[in-house]
């Protein structure tokens, strides 16, 4: 909150707009986006119907293309350790839960010897 005060902000949540009327400075406003109710899909007949009465209409046609998965030969040291990678390079290795400890034993305690 005292970022927003020092900066002359305002918050508009509803009609998501940031205002900032810093004094002698002309004012900015950023302006956020309205995310639709989910994706509206419509079939062939239906887009055809549309546009045949006058409606505009934007048409897309996406294709989902998979990844190229990384080869052993195509990175530059990985290719000169062969034998320590596996053969596909999917992705970087999963996070590990590792527990850690410490143990102690009583013949390991430190000695503190004087030299006296």
């Amino acid at each position: 909150m005292d970022w927003i005060f020092d900066h002359y902000a305002r918050l508009d949540c509803r009609s998501k707009v940031i205002s900032f009327c810093e004094p002698g400075k002309s004012s900015i406003e950023l302006v956020g986006y309205h995310k639709a109710n989910g994706i509206k899909l419509n079939s062939t007949n239906q887009a055809r119907r549309a546009l045949w009465k006058g409606e505009l209409g934007i048409l897309a046609h996406v294709i989902n293309k998979p990844k190229d998965v990384a080869k052993i030969e195509d990175v530059p040291i990985v290719s000169d350790f062969v034998d320590v990678f596996p053969n596909e390079l999917t992705s970087l290795p999963v996070d590990r839960e590792v527990e850690f400890t410490i143990e102690n034993s009583f013949e390991a305690l430190p000695r503190v010897e004087s030299s006296m």
